[in-house]
């Protein structure tokens, strides 16, 4: 009996080796996994020299655009590289017929950069309209986001602000309507807003805080029935009264901790100026070949991470309304540099991102075409396993990564 244990102890400590040395390394499991070869599938490497950009990733861009009636470029705010990569793509795609530059400013703030931007010296124009109305014109305040802006403007380009006036636009916006206004019973209101709005920037300039700013403090009510004692003409008097109302609404559910209803009646406002830059154009079978640059949570498809049917998903119902396509790329980093010169490795908060970092070649772009990798997700297993990877790939067509992101040059003191 005790042979017979022997016997079947040495077979299976056989069988067990026999198996161990079958299995295969790690390294080997790692290149076999299903997603790490469907991303090493998805990677198109992208150079960009003086001259642009250049490589398979640059190709995928610019055949998707042809294809597309709107291509949508999702940021993180501030750094050089996004507004370089976005004055590549409007210069490559205005042969294309893409005409128009859709922005995250409001839209009586866009008519004033068209403004600028035809000035004969147009950067000096911009630094003396930020030295004297700052944090008005929002990311703009960044000098290669500008520079970005003045190329687009050479060759052509419309300009559409689809945003809530900025939070520090009260003054200028106010100004404005002082200059529209001629009736002597409605005049003193103005200059007494104009009073509180010069006030409360100057308690932000000293301090930081904003709850004194004219747009969280003034009642949206109080707007709305000084508007409706305006004269129909002209109607851009009524157009600031309008939006400064719309915009305060925003701000003060935000001031007030509203924070869903903020991000809803922010998404709400862009789509409504998106129809009204629509119909202008003569309506949605009229409208121009567009490139969308904003955060990149509301460039995307479906829900956003504020729980929105954001603007990026309105852009993609509407092309397809139309019978045409949307675009939707990502634009990350795997790390950056800020202003001081500290060096930030974001694949060590980011597990997802770190998936694609590993099959970049150092020193270039790395463009990932997500659509291969959506049959992957459409597991509940996976998806529940990688939330913000699935997340990603449904709501974007394309992760384009720079080596490295820099700091852009402020225009003026940032607060932040």
């Amino acid at each position: 009996m005790n042979l017979h244990r022997t016997a079947l102890f040495v077979f299976l400590l056989g069988t067990f080796a026999l198996a161990l040395a079958n299995e295969p390394n790690t390294e080997e499991t790692k290149q076999e996994d299903p997603l790490t070869l469907l991303i090493a599938a998805s990677h198109h490497e992208m150079t960009r020299s003086d001259e642009g950009y250049a490589g398979p990733g640059a190709a995928l861009l610019l055949g998707e655009a042809e294809r597309s009636l709107f291509f949508l470029i999702g940021e993180s705010h501030g750094n050089v590289e996004t507004p370089a990569m976005t004055a590549w793509l409007l210069k490559a795609t205005r042969p294309l017929g893409y005409s128009t530059l859709t922005v995250e400013v409001g839209p009586i703030v866009a008519e004033q950069m068209k403004t600028l931007a035809g000035q004969p010296d147009a950067m000096a124009a911009f630094q003396a309209f930020h030295d004297k109305w700052p944090f008005t014109i929002p990311f703009f305040f960044w000098k290669e986001e500008v520079t970005m802006w003045l190329e687009a403007y050479a060759m052509g380009y419309d300009l559409w602000g689809l945003d809530q006036e900025f939070i520090g636009s009260g003054r200028f916006l106010l100004h404005e309507l002082d200059g529209l206004v001629e009736d002597p019973e409605l005049r003193p209101k103005i200059g007494m807003w104009r009073k509180m709005a010069t006030e409360g920037f100057q308690v932000f300039a000293t301090t930081g805080e904003s709850d004194r700013g004219f747009l969280s403090v003034i009642d949206p009510e109080e707007l709305k029935a000084f508007g409706e004692k305006l004269p129909a003409e002209p109607q851009a008097a009524r157009r600031i009264v309008d939006e400064l109302r719309r915009t305060a609404i925003v701000y003060q559910h935000y001031q007030n901790e509203r924070y869903f209803l903020n991000n809803r009646d922010r998404v709400r406002l862009m789509k409504r100026h998106l129809v009204a830059y629509i119909d202008e154009a003569g309506g949605l079978d009229a409208v121009p070949r567009t490139l969308f640059k904003f955060g990149s949570v509301h460039m995307g498809r479906g829900y956003s991470p504020m729980y929105q049917l954001d603007l990026g998903n309105a852009a993609a119902e509407l092309a397809a309304a139309r019978g045409s396509e949307s675009f939707h790329v990502n634009v990350s980093t795997l790390s950056s540099v800020g202003a001081d010169g500290e060096r930030k490795d974001w694949t060590e908060e980011s597990p997802e991102l770190a998936l694609f970092g590993r099959h970049m070649t150092e020193g270039q772009w790395g463009v990932f075409d997500l659509r291969g990798l959506r049959p992957y997700f459409t597991s509940d297993r996976r998806r529940q396993a990688q939330p913000e990877l699935a997340d990603l790939v449904f709501r974007f067509d394309v992760l384009a990564v720079a080596p490295e992101f820099h700091a852009a040059t402020p225009m003026l003191d940032m607060p932040f």
